[in-house]
């Protein structure tokens, strides 16, 4: 490391030089020719006077060559992690955020615009991270992530969609737990909804569970207590939308207990239901609920363009003619969903995109609400393959599960006499078993736009928020509360646009799209929801990050010498002068 000095003259040198030295040579013959004692010493003093002088108006500095790679802190590092660090490379330069604790004489890093001038040189980032709109103004990353201090709290969160109000929802996510036992507590408007006991240090899933009484935007709040009685809260937003009335074509060869309890389940919920069974070959028996009827004997396109689900077993498939099969699955490749499960006898065949696996065991234990349910199902298990969607899965593989196809998804059920569920009262969980297959099944509604927030809940005032926007028109329009967002369309997909807003106060916030519904969004309080935010910062800093060999390019840091130590010489010096005569 090479030092040395610079000056940043408030005069031209050579006008200072040109002015002190004849005021120099002047000051030092008057003192050798006063008759008084410490002659030398005065001349001297006269010396120092008119140097210190000089010094203040010449602005010295020291520059030193040092490595230019930066070690920037962020909220949550150790002391410990950053010594450790510093003896492998004592040349780093030590950076702070202004929200992080400085570490010995580490230099603040004041403004992110600091970022986009010299991010390039950051090579370690210790502790939570930099929030994703920091992360864009650094043009090459080439920094190595270290996580800080462990995180205590929610790390991850997420609300069963749809929700949907009298029907029960669920809450799933991961608690970490440093030490001890902590409750996890859900309060919705109308008091206690569920809460559970997390014990022992790690990652602990959880799901708690709730039945909105009413449709609109609710806030519920997640309480976290230990042992000690200290609690912290958290509001988590709820939008319960409407109840949709799907329209659930069953067609059977016979009825069996099974579809009889799901009908009833379906028809309490308020869909329109037509139930088929077949008589003979060409007579069949009819049933309805919640709608007129209006009888349906052979499969069409016009009459399953009328229908969201399709509930139709593998016995029943095998009843129906090459047209009619041909016009099932081009109703699933436009938009129908389709709910099907294997006999005993016979696998699935190549008519559905589902791989089956035998296994040597006729029932199955499943968890519902936090519940081991055993119940009979088929010797087959769904194979884990790309595109499958795993509705209900345990120990010995997936049970129930779905896969898209064409712009409609197939759906298989395994389990077999789940209306013992509900024989023996147990609706919620007979609920839980079947809705969320049936909804995930279901035809989704037209829309020409759909809006979508890309950055990770929980939301905060005055950070940015990227959203994306799947439009067919030409140029669509996207309101943050009443104030228009800057779209830009993807340079590859067709539709699809992005954009980034600022949002207001904390509080329910709207996004209004073109032709679409308006879709609501809540902005946290600053402080809520910490082991999330947390979380969501080291996982993008961690993707952001990349392993290297640290770099050795070199800058010069210029400090400035402070004036104070002139003028305290030049004081001195005066004070002598001043003195010398006297003594």
């Amino acid at each position: 490391m090479k030092a040395m000095i610079t000056f940043h003259a408030l005069l031209s040198p050579l006008l200072i030089a040109g002015l002190l030295v004849p005021i120099t040579i002047l000051f030092g013959w008057l003192e050798w020719n006063r008759k008084h004692r410490f002659r030398g010493l005065r001349i001297l003093a006269v010396v120092v006077l008119m140097t210190a002088l000089a010094l203040i108006l010449l602005r010295p500095s020291t520059t030193e060559e040092k490595d230019a790679s930066v070690l920037l802190l962020t909220p949550g590092y150790t002391s410990k992690q950053v010594d450790s660090l510093l003896q492998k490379q004592p040349n780093l330069q030590v950076w702070h955020t202004a929200d992080a604790v400085p570490f010995k004489n580490s230099i603040a890093l004041s403004s992110t615009h600091t970022l986009a001038l010299h991010g390039d040189n950051i090579r370690f980032v210790i502790g939570n991270g930099l929030a994703d709109y920091d992360l864009d103004l650094i043009k090459e990353k080439h920094f190595t992530y270290l996580p800080g201090q462990p995180i205590e709290g929610i790390t991850t969160i997420a609300v069963s969609e749809p929700v949907r109000a009298h029907h029960l929802a669920t809450v799933e996510g991961t608690y970490a737990n440093i030490a001890g036992t902590k409750w996890i507590y859900l309060n919705g408007p109308g008091g206690k909804e569920d809460s559970l006991k997390v014990t022992g240090a790690g990652r602990h899933p959880f799901q708690l569970s709730f039945t909105p009484k009413q449709k609109g935007s609710l806030l519920y709040t997640v309480i976290t207590k230990d042992s000690a009685g200290h609690a912290t809260e958290d509001r988590l937003p709820v939008f319960v939308d409407e109840d949709r009335a799907l329209t659930v074509l069953f067609i059977q060869n016979f009825p069996t207990f099974e579809t009889q309890y799901l009908k009833r389940y379906l028809a309490h919920a308020g869909h329109k239901l037509t139930l088929r069974y077949q008589l003979s070959k060409q007579i069949f028996r009819f049933e309805y609920a919640n709608r007129a009827s209006q009888p349906v004997n052979k499969l069409t396109t016009e009459v399953l363009q009328q229908a969201d689900l399709l509930i139709l077993d593998r016995n029943a498939w095998q009843s129906l003619s090459t047209t009619e099969k041909a016009a099932v699955h081009n109703a699933v490749r436009a938009g129908l969903g389709w709910l099907t499960w294997p006999n005993a006898k016979e696998k699935v065949s190549q008519d559905f995109p589902f791989a089956l696996a035998a296994v040597k065991t006729d029932t199955t234990q499943i968890t519902l609400l936090q519940k081991a349910i055993t119940l009979p199902a088929l010797p087959y298990r769904v194979e884990n393959q790309t595109g499958i969607q795993t509705s209900v899965k345990n120990k010995s593989g997936i049970v129930a599960a779905y896969a898209q196809v064409g712009r409609g998804k197939i759906g298989l059920q395994t389990l077999q006499e789940t209306y013992r569920l509900s024989l023996s009262g147990d609706s919620l969980r007979y609920g839980a078993l079947w809705s969320p297959l049936i909804e995930a099944l279901a035809r989704k509604s037209a829309g020409v736009t759909a809006v979508r927030i890309v950055t990770p809940f929980p939301w905060y005032a005055d950070e940015p928020i990227a959203v994306q926007l799947l439009s067919a028109h030409p140029n669509p329009a996207l309101l943050a509360d009443s104030i228009g967002i800057p779209l830009q369309e993807d340079v590859q997909l067709d539709d699809v646009w992005s954009g980034k807003f600022w949002a207001g106060q904390p509080g329910w916030h709207t996004l209004q799209a073109d032709d679409a519904t308006p879709s609501l969004y809540y902005i946290s309080t600053t402080g809520e929801w910490s082991g999330l935010r947390q979380a969501t910062l080291r996982a993008q800093n961690m993707a952001a990050s990349e392993s290297h060999a640290l770099q050795t390019e070199k800058v010069y840091v210029s400090r400035e010498i402070s004036p104070v130590y002139f003028f305290a010489m030049f004081v001195l010096a005066a004070a002598f002068l001043w003195m010398a005569p006297k003594l």
